[in-house]
């Protein structure tokens, strides 16, 4: 730095008319006796300089000069005073000043003004820090220089000047740096703020409250703030009768609100009492201020309440309109944080706030545009409330879409939030949102990627632009998202995955982007909505059945089991709705059980959260779907609890309680204890619920029931058939349906097939088999069946005439129904008057067709019909025509048993008629005879033994079934209590002819048949028939001693 100058002696004045000062700085010779002028002719001078530069960029020739000023003592405080004043009005305004102001040797002077005996110097000094500290590029600078703890100390200068010039410091350092506000704080600046507060002068009251609201706008140092209850002092200060104090103190509640412990205190210290009156302030500063304070109260739960109860919505809203873009800005924030509850919403709404909401979005001013945006999203996210739907009406959509495009990035982020939370189908393709989505989900914004996931995730919910989201095929970028660094946008990532995930297109596409192959750390997630979108993915893929596997390779069952443990209720609520999901496959079922998910159940059932109960009971009734996991079920003992549920005070609890109870009443060793568990005691109210979905789980409750034998006299203790047969004419086609399996449950018993009649259950049937539910028609023709089964309501079947009807759904599309329908009408053929019904509906032109089914029970309802009509003998003779001998020959030889069974029984029934008896031997029919007595099927060996019997007692068919010789395998099935009956009655038949006395004579079964008189479990009938056969094998025996 150049040196403060001297020059040779000269022929001219030794003041040298101020010679070159103005370049080279001071120039006169320093003679001791001239020291006091030479003081005020530099200071002249800097002033010269000064005002010279004024208007001038700062060079470093000027800061050069400057320098030298501060070299030497003799120059007066107030000179440098005055060059200080000059850089803190250049730096306050220019940042590229104050950057070279900190970096010159002027700066370093600093901390000498400061400790100036000076008053001015001292003034001059924290204005330049004042003013620099209004730059961060700056404060790296200031706080090496250390200055802080002596601008504290100075908080006890005795000029009120110099305090608030400290003051005004402080406040500017506090604002712009967290490391300054921690360095002030530490320096002991809070100890005299409290004295600083009741200052006489107002200027230093202002600055005090701004500094105390800089140092409690950062985190780390509003809990020291808090700590001196400062609040108490500020409070007062919003009634000071100078405005400026007014304005800090509103500034200064403002960032101690950040915090809920501040707002409760700001609130406790009476400051809601002022807020409505400085609202209405003539200066444009207080009620920008104190929108922000409001705002703030109205961020915390606590606080919230006491805002809405100062009713401030119709004077925020004024200022919507206010001149200040500031009073704008900050009245909109508010009204933003007083939307987040519903009441608050509805009150801004009520105040016309949306009134102004188009103009507000095309403000000249970012901020306010950005405000609008989430104050439009957060009455939005009101979904179904009256908020939400007037901000519909608005159709804002338009101006939205055209933010999307805006050059500030904060609105940008924020208009895709607002369109997040609308997200109408209708609007966003009118406004051409999906135009947008591709560039937004790149772009170098986290704020915008996220909530364009959101707003893609919430599109996708609805069916009606589903197909557009999924024909930009998104899904690539967005599983690209999973891996961004921010969390925020791996959270919308994965919401946005699971809401696509609803579709069974969407959730392929997210399988086919290897979405899956990130979810497994992303269960470990710190981030709880990220743990819970996750689970909500997992869950909403497995829902689809082509491609659950997917998940359940994944093997996801331990960490989605941990969770149910998590912390977060959110997360436990969709941890439990992924796993009743995985569930509905055995391989996942059964991993879900060996992953322990069953020992939090009892814990789950008693969650006070409605969604975690829910899906727990579904989880328990899908885990007890499967036949080969109930059992682990059962063992939980779950009856009680569930039948509590059943009177839980959400519809949806109940819902899924019923869910699961039914499904838990398929076996008999679940049904009984839920039965033992009151169960009962809850279904006719169940049945008569508001809700479907209730009534429906209900009905199969009491069909499932029903259909245990054991249990089916309870059932109709309840006597629920006049509410079933209500419920068969319910607006929801799946309560019908179950209802109608209920009935036809009961049916299966006498006792419950007549009040079904009594009850008018019969009047529905025809309008029933007509309805488009294959499901309905399906278990209308099994009750059907059902009551013609029992004599005494055939009748009444036979009355209603629905023979056409049956007959034509044996042409019906759906298995099921051609299934039960032949199964009803082999029920009413055991009646003469059915059978002949059925012949002259022409049912026998589907026979042939039947007997092809691919369906095994159609082809066995379809022998069982034939064998019921070829009893007797009107319906017979028409029954023959169709000659379906070789047709039933055939099955006796298909792969399911009870189709075997029920064409022996038909063909058994045939051969009662010799021409039948003759016709089935033609057909080769007995080419199955003797494997079929050796059938380890029970049933099949007992039919056969029928029509063995059959057979031989016609004289034409007798040889052939001789010829078979198949007395050794009869007399096997006489050992067996089960086959015995058939197998004795073919035996005696055999004996009773000639021919075959004689054959069973040479194969000796006189002695074989003699040991089983001995028998314990055989009856006196048996023994006698057992005798009548020795007897008529005894003449033909030779020499063969046997005891009669």
């Amino acid at each position: 730095m150049p040196p403060l100058y001297t020059r040779p002696p000269s022929i001219y004045s030794w003041w040298s008319d101020s010679n070159s000062a103005v370049v080279h700085g001071p120039t006169i010779n320093l003679h001791a006796a001239a020291k006091p002028l030479m003081r005020r002719m530099y200071h002249r001078q800097a002033l010269a300089l000064i005002k010279k530069n004024r208007g001038k960029p700062l060079s470093g020739t000027t800061l050069e000069i400057y320098t030298s000023y501060f070299q030497w003592d003799f120059v007066l405080w107030s000179t440098k005073a005055a060059i200080f004043e000059d850089l803190a009005n250049r730096a306050e305004s220019k940042v590229d000043e104050a950057r070279a102001v900190v970096d010159s040797p002027d700066f370093c002077y600093i901390t000498q003004m400061l400790k100036s005996p000076d008053i001015g110097a001292r003034i001059s000094s924290c204005k330049l820090l004042k003013s620099l500290a209004c730059h961060r590029c700056t404060m790296e600078a200031i706080l090496e220089l250390r200055t802080c703890v002596q601008l504290v100390s100075m908080l006890r200068d005795e000029g009120s000047g110099v305090v608030e010039g400290a003051v005004l410091a402080l406040s500017n350092i506090a604002s712009l740096s967290l490391d300054g506000a921690q360095v002030i704080v530490d320096a002991g600046a809070l100890s005299h703020v409290s004295d600083l507060l009741e200052s006489p002068s107002s200027n230093i009251r202002k600055w005090t409250c701004v500094l105390a609201g800089n140092l409690a706008a950062h985190d780390l140092t509003r809990a020291a703030v808090l700590a001196l209850k400062l609040y108490m002092q500020i409070v007062p200060l919003l009634s000071d009768e100078g405005s400026g104090v007014v304005r800090g103190a509103a500034h200064a509640l403002s960032q101690i609100a950040l915090s809920m412990d501040g707002a409760q205190a700001v609130v406790d210290a009476g400051a809601l009492g002022h807020l409505m009156g400085l609202l209405q302030s003539s200066d444009s500063t207080i009620r920008k201020w104190t929108c922000l304070l409001v705002g703030n109260l109205a961020d915390h739960q606590p606080t919230l309440a006491t805002v809405l109860a100062l009713k401030p919505y119709e004077s925020l809203v004024s200022l919507l309109s206010d001149q200040d873009s500031g009073v704008v800005e900050r009245a909109v924030y508010a009204l933003w944080r007083i939307t987040h509850s519903l009441e608050g919403a509805q009150a801004v709404v009520n105040a016309g706030a949306l009134v102004l909401v188009l103009e507000l979005l095309q403000s000249p001013g970012p901020h306010i545009r950005k405000w609008t945006c989430r104050l439009v999203g957060s009455l939005a996210s009101h979904q179904s409330t009256s908020p939400a739907s007037a901000v519909l009406e608005l159709w804002p959509c338009k101006q939205l879409v055209t933010l999307l495009r805006d050059e500030d990035c904060g609105v940008v982020e924020w208009a895709a939030y607002a369109l997040s939370q609308i997200a109408r189908p209708v609007e966003a393709i009118d406004a051409r949102v999906l135009d947008f989505v591709q560039a937004l989900l790149e772009s170098p914004s986290p704020g915008v990627r996220k909530w364009t996931c959101l707003l893609v995730g919430n599109l996708t919910c609805h069916e009606f632009i589903r197909s557009r989201v999924l024909a930009l095929k998104p899904y690539t970028q967005i599983v690209h998202l999973l891996a961004d660094q921010d969390s925020g946008v791996v959270d919308g990532a994965v919401h946005a995955l699971s809401q696509a995930a609803q579709s069974l297109d969407g959730a392929q596409a997210i399988v086919d982007a290897r979405g899956l192959d990130h979810l497994s750390g992303f269960l470990r997630s710190p981030s709880l909505n990220i743990r819970r979108w996750t689970c909500q993915l997992l869950c909403n893929v497995a829902a689809h059945e082509p491609i659950r596997a997917t998940v359940v390779a994944l093997k996801p069952f331990e960490m989605l089991v941990t969770l149910l443990r998590d912390e977060d209720s959110e997360v436990v609520n969709a941890a439990v709705h992924a796993l009743s999901q995985i569930s509905r496959s055995l391989d996942g079922a059964q991993a879900i059980v060996d992953a322990e998910a069953l020992d939090r159940v009892s814990v789950l059932f008693k969650s006070p959260r409605l969604k975690i109960r829910k899906w727990t009971c579904a989880l328990m009734g899908t885990l007890a779907w499967h036949e080969s996991i109930r059992a682990v079920v059962l063992a939980l003992k779950p009856f009680k609890t569930l039948v509590s549920l059943l009177s839980d005070e959400d519809s949806e609890v109940v819902d899924w309680a019923a869910y699961a109870l039914s499904l838990i009443a398929r076996s008999l060793d679940g049904a009984q204890p839920l039965v033992d568990a009151g169960g009962l005691d809850h279904v006719l109210a169940l049945l008569k619920s508001p809700s479907p979905e209730i009534r429906k789980w209900t009905c199969e409750l009491v069909g499932n029931l029903a259909w245990h034998e054991s249990i089916r006299a309870a059932v109709l203790a309840l006597k629920p058939f006049k509410t079933l047969v209500s419920l068969l004419s319910d607006e929801d086609s799946e309560v019908v349906r179950l209802a109608v399996y209920a009935l036809s449950q009961i049916a299966r018993s006498l006792d419950g097939a007549q009040p079904i009649v009594d009850a008018g259950g019969l009047d529905y049937v025809s309008t029933l088999l007509e309805l488009p539910s294959p499901e309905i028609r399906k278990w209308t023709c099994e009750l059907v069946g059902n009551l013609a089964w029992h004599n005494s309501t055939t009748a009444t079947v036979l009355a209603l005439w629905p023979f056409k009807t049956l007959v034509t759904l044996l042409r019906d599309k759906d298995y099921g129904v051609v299934e039960a329908t032949a199964r009803a009408l082999s029920h009413i053929a055991r009646s003469l008057d059915g059978a002949q019904a059925i012949v002259d509906a022409r049912g026998l032109d589907h026979v042939s067709v039947l007997f092809e089914s691919p369906s095994p029970k159609i082809r066995k309802w379809t022998c069982q019909l034939l064998g019921n009509l070829t009893c007797h003998n009107s319906s017979s003779t028409a029954a023959l025509v169709l000659k379906p001998y070789e047709s039933l020959v055939s099955l006796l030889s298909d792969e399911n048993s009870a189709v075997v069974n029920a064409a022996m029984r038909a063909l058994s029934q045939i051969a009662r008629s010799l021409d039948g008896a003759q016709a089935i031997v033609h057909a080769r029919g007995l080419d199955h005879i003797s494997t079929l007595l050796e059938s380890p099927d029970c049933e099949t060996r007992k039919q056969t033994c029928e029509l063995v019997w059959k057979l031989a007692s016609n004289e034409l068919t007798l040889p052939a079934i001789l010829e078979l010789e198949p007395s050794e395998q009869l007399v096997f099935c006489l050992r067996d209590p089960a086959t015995r009956r058939r197998a004795i009655f073919a035996l005696l038949t055999i004996s009773e002819w000639p021919d075959g006395a004689a054959i069973l004579a040479d194969l000796n079964v006189a002695g074989k048949v003699q040991e089983l008189i001995e028998l314990p479990d055989i009856t006196h009938k048996t023994v006698q028939k057992i005798r009548t056969i020795m007897d008529n094998i005894s003449p033909y025996t030779k020499g063969i001693g046997i005891a009669l």
